[in-house]
């Protein structure tokens, strides 16, 4: 009888059909649960003022709860640390990541140092805020001259949810 429980909760509630988003000029693709909308912003930096670009999706539903996924790159037209600068690296991260906790009015609840093929540094962080309601994941990777930053935002009620790590995990660069 339960199982048929479960069948019944999936046909209800299916769960959303992932679209590959190609980013040429980024230079990467990522699934996503949906369509995403795309940005370009420009902004200034300690290195120079680049265009900012984001893909965003906004997610709605009762019962898997809200998400805001967002997949955004810059490129510099040189390396944007050698990657033998650990301190510079280090520091730009720790920079990125209190930025995105002061952009939302939050706490750094974990970071984590992690890298892309092995090779590409990178951050793991989590951001909780809004008393504590929304999570916001967040993983960035320095790649050469490129920065990418994915994110995503839900209630916390969902913060262990599968879709977020199949976002993350769906992420690749283009050869």
């Amino acid at each position: 009888m339960s199982s048929i429980v479960v069948i019944l909760a999936i046909l209800l509630n299916p769960l959303p059909e992932w679209q590959l988003l190609t980013s040429v000029e980024g230079g990467f693709q990522i699934y996503a649960p949906g369509a995403m909308e795309h940005t370009i912003q420009p902004i200034e930096t300690d290195l120079g003022s680049v265009d900012y670009h984001s893909y965003y999706l906004e997610m709605k539903d009762d019962s898997m709860g809200n998400f805001i996924f967002v997949a955004s790159f810059y490129k510099l037209s040189e390396p944007i640390f050698p990657r033998d600068s650990v301190a510079a690296i280090d520091d730009f991260f720790a920079a990125t990541i209190a930025q995105s906790a002061h952009s939302v009015a939050g706490d750094v609840i974990f970071k984590d140092d992690i890298r892309y093929r092995q090779e590409y540094p990178g951050r793991l962080w989590r951001i909780h805020f809004n008393d504590d309601q929304t999570v916001m994941k967040s993983k960035a990777y320095l790649v050469d001259n490129a920065f990418y930053s994915l994110q995503v935002a839900v209630d916390s009620d969902h913060a262990l949810s599968d879709l977020i790590d199949y976002y993350f995990d769906s992420f690749k660069l283009l050869d």
